[in-house]
């Protein structure tokens, strides 16, 4: 970055950073978060921060010590006075930005360690996400905005820091998806929020199949806000900097919006647009069905004739049946949330109630895919069963904790403040817009 002067350091757990050389950057050391920070001459000026996930050999799975100290930066850069204005999470290494959380450590400890875990990943993935619920809903303007460069694998927990964001880049390399299902999990870090808000059905068949979707079909879906080859990157970086610099909060999201199309590719937005995505008539077709039953029933009609329908129909088999009509459900209920919370709040409970039952699918699933990496697992029912009884799924959304549980629903997520540089408040119950969840308020 010839133009541009960067110092990379270390992100302790109480948010200082030790300065790197050469040698320790290019170290692998579990948990760490290194942080690029464009010296100001003027101190004036905004200022761009990059934060990189440092867990190459993983993939940079997320770890609850990485969610811990990426929210301390984003409480710190938030300060009036600290003066950044843009704030770009990266990964490391050419494979992954993200490849997931770390649920293998959930697998081995269990419901303590779930509840921790998971209580600091969504506080994270929702406070990345307020600069834009607050750009979008018309709210008093938050700093820093954020970017995440989605170069690489971009899965599950990596979806979850990427898609709240307000620039999500997709690159010549990514490789996006949501398996929650194949582990016996659900689409959770607010998911339930954005895979309703694509286009059709889209998000209802990412979710139940897992499907990995390109960087290009990622900006054509509109996951992504921006494509830039990966070739590219580092001059992006070197020109936000510079844009970052001599912008002004009040147009900065456009002059950002701007700097990065600078580095698209010539024609990108001419010939962009949902339809182009491969079998999106498809997915709107046979996804957007009442029940996982009718779904199956299509697919199954279909797969002596079509390819999609048939490699559609094994996705499915690999996932947990109990799931797949969990993560229906969760996905219809999301699409009436009016609140980016209202999506934790509801992800926080389902991933509780998994979690707490050691005969869950979560636990076979984990075991099968990433422990013992047999890749047979032996779900509570049968696979692609067109029909389930849904008294266990209704269970699973009205789970409440025995009275020995350390467990507190929305209290338990502790989220950041909209007003205030402290990040101390959080959600709390109030009074109920429906059945389905309580009602979210900032304070």
């Amino acid at each position: 970055m010839s133009a541009q002067q960067w110092r990379v350091g270390s992100v302790r757990d109480d948010g200082s950073v030790v300065e790197l050389d050469h040698a320790d950057r290019c170290g692998d050391q579990d948990g760490e978060i290194l942080e690029e920070v464009l010296d100001r001459s003027d101190d004036t000026r905004l200022t761009l921060k990059v934060l990189r996930l440092h867990r190459p050999k993983v993939l940079n799975a997320l770890s609850e010590p990485m969610c811990r100290r990426l929210l301390l930066r984003w409480q710190q850069y938030r300060t009036f006075d600290s003066g950044v204005g843009l704030a770009v999470i990266t990964g490391t290494g050419p494979r992954a930005f993200c490849a997931g959380g770390d649920v293998k450590r959930v697998w081995k400890e269990g419901p303590l360690s779930a509840e921790s875990f998971f209580r600091a990943e969504y506080t994270l993935d929702y406070a990345l996400g307020l600069p834009e619920e607050m750009r979008r809903t018309g709210g008093t303007p938050i700093a820093p905005l954020i970017c995440t460069v989605m170069d690489g694998i971009t899965m599950g927990g990596g979806a979850g820091l990427s898609m709240h964001a307000t620039f999500r880049i997709a690159t010549d390399h990514t490789v996006f998806a949501m398996p929650e299902c194949a582990i016996g999990l659900h689409p959770d870090v607010g998911a339930s929020y954005f895979l309703p808000r694509l286009e059709g059905a889209m998000g209802t068949y990412l979710a139940l199949t897992g499907a990995q979707m390109t960087g290009l079909d990622c900006f054509r879906a509109r996951i992504a806000t921006h494509y830039v080859c990966r070739a590219h990157l580092p001059a992006l970086f070197d020109d936000l900097a510079g844009t970052v610099a001599t912008s002004h909060m009040s147009r900065l999201a456009h002059d950002v919006d701007a700097c990065i199309q600078r580095h698209e590719p010539d024609g990108l937005r001419q010939t962009d647009g949902v339809e182009s995505v491969a079998h999106r008539h498809d997915m709107d077709r046979i996804f957007g069905a009442p029940s996982v039953a009718d779904i199956i029933q299509t697919l199954q009609a279909e797969a002596p004739s079509s390819e999609f329908a048939s490699k559609s129909l094994e996705q499915l088999r690999q996932g947990s049946p109990a799931s797949l009509t969990l993560s229906l459900l969760s996905l219809k209920r999301g699409r009436q949330f009016q609140s980016l919370a209202d999506s934790f709040i509801q992800d926080f409970r389902l991933s509780m109630a998994l979690t707490h039952d050691r005969e869950s699918d979560f636990y076979e699933g984990v075991r099968a895919k990433l422990v013992d990496k047999d890749n047979q697992p032996k779900w509570r029912e049968p696979p692609l069963i067109p029909s389930f009884a849904p008294t266990r799924i209704m269970r699973i959304f009205n789970w409440h904790p025995t009275p020995g549980q350390r467990l507190h629903y929305e209290e338990a997520v502790r989220l950041p403040s909209v007003e205030g540089d402290k990040g101390g408040g959080g959600l709390v119950r109030g009074q109920s817009r429906g059945p389905h969840h309580d009602r979210a308020s900032l304070h």
